[in-house]
């Protein structure tokens, strides 16, 4: 019996072959993980678990929920000297974990030990996603009064566009569908085209010349049978995700922000951004979710036989919810959740060794 600390959930599969880990973190729950694995020697961090992947695996592939950067912008030294500052800051297993692996995803040269890729996952801070940022940052801001009269504009278009819950779908089928994603958002959007695409969030595919996103750009490297069940996945969720409080009740709090601030100069903490932030979240959770799913799915029909993901444990949850209702050829081979654990030892994971074995040696 092998005992991790820290983990909130924790689910490992094996895909025709390759062994799938998907550990789960709350976000700033260092200080919750159990005391007695805290001050134990033989018990495993995140981070030294991963440290032996570096040591032993012959290839391995992990995945962070750590924030996406285009290192060919501009503005990618400036961003990545913020955000190295915030990892500082963090409490939490998950932000030490990504501080911890830091280099290997943003150095200057990917880094690769012993064939072992650590990779970025989060595509929430990509930017065709940016400006709904701007919309939770301003919405849900605790000090308003920082608040730039700039992004007080951005997020009254934004508003002016999004008018419905279903224009959010309009944008997930287009970045998981459309190959022609540009084209797409001028279809939808009008000549507020430019604020949910541009030349930063695209790609071109080889041997034609649409445009496509980054998301969809990673599902059109599977194989077909996958890429149904991931569009399977994602127009299950759309359907959840419509079908929310939050969702339901977007349109009537977006008119309320709209006519209210489209002519003041600072946005108000109210129950209506609330409900607009709540919504919006629920979907950047999802193209999060995504992303991170197709790129592992890759790293799997690629030959990799040991993926592995540290995220938030709703996230983690949401991966192994398709890998065990999704995919085909999916075996589930254990799974922890701190929930349902009434142990004394909460949040101290105790992996049988047979499992263990499996990720330390296949």
């Amino acid at each position: 019996m092998y005992r991790v600390s820290g983990p909130h959930y924790v689910s490992i599969y094996n895909i025709n072959g390759s062994i799938v880990s998907l550990f789960g973190d709350i976000h700033f729950s260092k200080q919750e993980a159990c005391s007695k694995c805290n001050n134990k020697k033989d018990c495993m961090t995140i981070i030294q678990l991963y440290d032996n992947f570096m040591k032993h695996k012959e290839r391995a592939d992990i995945f962070l929920e750590a924030h996406y950067y285009d290192k060919k912008s501009s503005e990618y030294r400036d961003n990545l000297k913020w955000y190295y500052s915030k990892l500082n800051k963090g409490e939490g297993w998950l932000r030490e974990t990504v501080n911890h692996f830091k280099t290997h995803m943003y150095g200057k040269k990917h880094k690769v030990t012993n064939h072992v890729h650590i990779h970025y996952g989060d595509l929430r801070s990509h930017p065709s996603l940016e400006y709904f940022y701007w919309i939770k940052d301003v919405l849900s801001s605790n000090s308003l009064d920082n608040v730039e009269q700039s992004d007080n504009d951005v997020v009254v278009a934004l508003l002016g566009g999004l008018k419905t819950k279903h224009h959010f779908k309009k944008i997930a089928d287009a970045m998981v569908k459309s190959n022609d994603f540009e084209q797409e958002m001028k279809r939808v959007f009008g000549e507020n085209a430019w604020l949910y695409a541009d030349e930063t969030t695209l790609t071109k595919t080889s041997g034609i010349h649409t445009k496509i996103h980054r998301v969809r750009k990673q599902i059109l490297k599977l194989t077909p049978k996958t890429q149904k069940a991931v569009l399977n996945y994602h127009d299950q969720q759309a359907r959840e995700i419509l079908m929310d409080y939050h969702c339901c009740q977007y349109a009537k709090s977006r008119r309320y922000l709209f006519q209210k601030y489209a002519k003041t100069e600072r946005f108000e903490q109210s129950e209506e951004s609330l409900v607009v932030t709540t919504c919006i979240d629920k979907w950047l959770s999802h193209f999060m979710e995504l992303y991170t799913l197709v790129r592992m799915l890759y790293t799997i029909e690629t030959g990799c036989k040991n993926v592995s993901s540290f995220t938030g444990a709703n996230h983690a949850y949401m991966l192994s919810y398709f890998f065990k209702n999704y995919l085909t050829g999916a075996e589930h081979l254990w799974e922890y959740n701190s929930e349902k654990e009434k142990t004394a030892e909460k949040r101290c994971v105790h992996i049988p060794t047979t499992i263990m074995q499996h990720l330390l040696t296949n």
